[in-house]
């Protein structure tokens, strides 16, 4: 499986998942909308830098990159999202709820994709093909 492809369909199910839970959260309250879209837009930025770590490890010429950059960096990163989630929190500015909601989409995406491969899988007698998730 080519991870250039599995990235890019999460990505897509990443924004269409955003998209919907911001557009039902709308019929909310404007914290709780927030919340979703702030929630999600960290988390998809999140995941960006992370597969971008992960590119810049697995590069032959990038060996001595790896322990002296890229895990501090991770460590980083993760503490700036912290940071982000509690100031939104603790500010009041988003719904908490919203908030975790938000979070939760790259969760749902990774989960969508692992599901729509196994059927994939199976439905080819075991052989695994990509596929364009345009019918999905």
């Amino acid at each position: 499986m080519d991870w250039y492809k599995a990235y890019g369909e999460i990505n897509r199910f990443n924004w269409m998942i955003l998209g919907i839970f911001s557009f039902i959260s709308l019929f909310k309250d404007f914290p709780f909308f927030m919340g979703v879209l702030l929630g999600g837009f960290a988390i998809i930025l999140n995941f960006f830098l992370l597969q971008r770590t992960f590119k810049k490890i697995f590069q032959k010429r990038n060996q001595k990159l790896k322990k002296k950059v890229v895990i501090p960096m991770y460590y980083v990163r993760l503490l700036a999202l912290g940071a982000f989630i509690y100031y939104m929190i603790s500010s009041k500015c988003v719904n908490p709820m919203g908030l975790l909601l938000g979070l939760s989409v790259v969760v749902l995406s990774i989960v969508i994709f692992g599901i729509k491969t196994i059927f994939q899988i199976y439905s080819d007698g075991g052989k695994l093909r990509w596929r364009s998730t345009s019918s999905f």
